[in-house]
């Protein structure tokens, strides 16, 4: 996907998504095994609550404001 990718509810990206623009949520964003920019093209992530599960693979920024978590 490109663009812009916003919700006021949870986003959750599948494993093998792809997506070039930023994300964001009011809730928040699940990233499974997904590419989400690159590195000539970084960009970011931004939700109260992000949770990062194996295979997550951001170029840019990941803004949690309230709680962040990467899941071994």
């Amino acid at each position: 996907m490109t663009g812009l990718l916003s919700a006021r509810t949870r986003i959750t990206l599948e494993r093998g998504a792809r997506v070039s623009g930023p994300i964001i949520s009011e809730e928040a964003i699940v990233v499974e095994a997904v590419v989400v920019g690159s590195s000539t093209k970084p960009t970011t992530v931004t939700a109260p609550v992000v949770r990062l599960l194996p295979g997550a693979t951001i170029y840019g920024a990941v803004m949690a404001s309230e709680n962040g978590l990467t899941v071994a």
